[in-house]
Formats: structure tokens, C-alpha cells, sequence
């Protein structure tokens, strides 16, 4: 598993309100530097979740209307967000298309709501790569977590919060002994999770 992580910034936590008309700004504001333990705020459980996973699925649901492929769905693990290549990327690139900011910005908005750490995956099919830029599907699927990953930083999310890892082709959805199928494993999944009680650490216990 290839992970990048992104630096610490003092800016973070943008919020996109309103509707799919406006897209292009996120107000920034100061945010504590000690995160390291989310509120419950961030409940999975919670009312207020519930509503803004509702609010997100029908701003995307607009947008599916014009053929992007996004699912939304909520478990105890978290939030998660899954959207073909097709929607972000163009065939082996790794640079967001224009029409990807559209949705990236929804997606944005609702993280933004809530302080819990957000984990971003590529995942590819196993058709093989090899150029100078991505000399093999770990490469291109790790540049394109981190490509959303700086999207969201960009649009004011706290990078502190947020990962991105490449799975290469080696996390199918389905085989992919066809193009519907291998279509299906090209995506990136964007996972909000439930915090985690954190147990003091004893001297030894990381051995």
C-alpha cells in the first residue's frame, strides 16, 4: 500500500453551503491545532449527519442526472463515497478533469461539516501501466487519491484530518474479465470514519 500524507496547515475546514450553483468559494477559518481527538460532533449516529448525508445525495443526484457515477452510503465504519475514474480522471492521467470539481466541491462541503479523519483511496482494474509518470497501477492509483486529497486541501479541508492511499488493482469489485467489470474497479472511495476511543499508550506497547 502506497499512502501520501500532506504537511500541516493552519487554514483548514472550508464549508460549501447552498446549492450546485455555488461551487466556487469556501470561506476559511482558524482551526485549533490539537485535533487529535474528534468530537462527537462527528458521530456517525448522529441527526445531523443523517441530514447532511441526505443534502449530499441529492446535489449529486443533479449531477448524476448529466453522468457521473457516485454512490454514498453510510455503515459503521463511516461515511463513504465512491466515484468512478470516468467522473474524476481521464484514461492512465492523474490530473482532475473540469467537470470533477463540481462534485469534489459537494463532497467537500459535508466533510468539511464534521472533524473526523478522512481516508482517500484509488483503486484501478488490472490492466497493466507502465509510462515515465506511473510505471505501474500502485503509482497512478496513489496519484489519484492524492490529487482529491489536495482538491479537498485546496477548497480549506485540515490535511492533519486526511490520507490518501493508493490500492493499486489489487481491491476489485468485481473481476474484471470484462470492460463493465474492470470499469467498475477504476475509482476512488473517500471513507469518513467514526471516531475511535483512544487508550493511553504504555511504554512498550507500540514493540
Amino acid at each position: 500500500v502506497c499512502e501520501l500524507r500532506d504537511p500541516p496547515a493552519e487554514l483548514a475546514v472550508g464549508s460549501l453551503q447552498g446549492a450546485l450553483g455555488v461551487l466556487s468559494q469556501l470561506p476559511k477559518v482558524p482551526v485549533k491545532m490539537d485535533i487529535d481527538k474528534p468530537t462527537r460532533r462527528g458521530d456517525m449516529d448522529s441527526p445531523e449527519l443523517r441530514k447532511q448525508i441526505a443534502k449530499l445525495k441529492e446535489n449529486i443526484a443533479a449531477l448524476q442526472d448529466q453522468g457521473s457515477s457516485v454512490s454514498v452510503s453510510r455503515s459503521e465504519q463511516g461515511l463513504a463515497i465512491r466515484l468512478d475514474d470516468q467522473t474524476l480522471f481521464d484514461p492512465g492521467k492523474a490530473d482532475l478533469r473540469p467537470g470533477a470539481e463540481e462534485i469534489l466541491a459537494l463532497v467537500a462541503g459535508t466533510l468539511a461539516e464534521f472533524p473526523n479523519v478522512v481516508r482517500i483511496e484509488g483503486h484501478t482494474d488490472n490492466l497493466p501501466i507502465h509510462t515515465e509518470q506511473f510505471p505501474s497501477n500502485w503509482e497512478l492509483s496513489a496519484a489519484r487519491a492524492a490529487a482529491v486529497l489536495r482538491f479537498f486541501q485546496d477548497r480549506g479541508l485540515d490535511p492533519r484530518r486526511m490520507s490518501a492511499i493508493g490500492m493499486g488493482e489489487w481491491r476489485p469489485l468485481a473481476s474484471n474479465d470484462s470492460a463493465s467489470e474492470r470499469q467498475r474497479n477504476r475509482r476512488v472511495e473517500i471513507f469518513m470514519e467514526t471516531p475511535v476511543e483512544q487508550k493511553p499508550m504504555r511504554l512498550g506497547d507500540h514493540f
